[in-house]
């Protein structure tokens, strides 16, 4: 759990320097990008734990646990992304917002279950 607060921590701080990056600076592939990949790289490191956590709640099933599990790892980001393509805008704060929103969320859900 020290792992996932950790990243989720700095996370939540390469979000707040994208949000000053985006009202600073005009968009960019630079100003876009360098704080994606690092949060890219971060969740890749919480994402087994999650994933492990969240199998180990069904000890019996595991099996059906791990396929519901995996099959709304696709599912969720698929549909979220189809939507967000609806969406026009011409800077990254509102990307670098819902990225702070869904970090706030993960880090409450963290702290409320331990």
């Amino acid at each position: 759990m020290k792992k996932i607060k950790y990243c989720l921590g700095l996370m939540l701080l390469i979000n707040v320097a994208m949000v000053f990056i985006a009202i600073i600076m005009p968009l960019s592939i630079y100003a876009l990008m360098i704080p994606v990949v690092l949060l890219i790289y971060l969740g890749g490191i919480i994402f087994p734990n999650y994933f492990a956590n969240a199998v180990t709640l069904f000890p019996t099933k595991t099996g059906s646990a791990n396929a519901f599990m995996g099959s709304f790892v696709f599912l969720i980001p698929s549909v979220i992304s189809a939507l967000g393509a609806l969406l026009v805008s011409t800077s990254q704060l509102p990307l670098a917002i819902v990225y702070i929103a869904i970090i706030i969320i993960c880090l409450g859900l963290t702290f409320v279950g331990k």
